[in-house]
């Protein structure tokens, strides 16, 4: 009986991983079904269940969550303070999907392309060559 419980409660754990998407419960939800399935075949005791459980979960956890850690994309957070190209529109730069205001728009016609050194403290500083 307790088999079944284990195995519903891996199931309860997979979801709540969908629900949270943290990552972490999913490695406790295969201890939960591996001791489960586990007690169909060999008969255990409660305390080695749980025993056994837990240790499957930290063993799963402490082995994939470095795997994945490094497989990570990492994303630069501060993606406005690069250079690139805009382009002068209604009297402002439009660039990386914003409108800007800089003061020296006056020397530029409507459709120009300006090259954009970066962001900084929300304004653009821009190439004036």
């Amino acid at each position: 009986m307790i088999d079944y419980i284990l195995i519903c409660m891996a199931f309860v754990l997979a979801i709540t991983e969908l629900l949270l998407g943290s990552f972490f419960v999913i490695f406790f939800a295969f201890g939960f079904l591996f001791t489960g399935i586990l007690g169909f075949f060999i008969d255990l005791n409660i305390e080695i269940k749980i025993f056994l459980c837990a240790f499957v979960s930290f063993c799963t956890l402490y082995i994939f969550k470095k795997f994945f850690k490094k497989t990570q994309n990492v994303f630069n957070n501060d993606f406005l303070d690069e250079s690139g190209i805009g382009v002068v529109k209604d009297k402002m730069i439009y660039f990386k999907g914003s409108y800007w205001q800089v003061d020296e728009i006056d020397n530029f016609k409507e459709g120009d392309k300006i090259k954009i050194k970066g962001v900084e403290n929300n304004k653009l500083i821009i190439d004036l060559e």
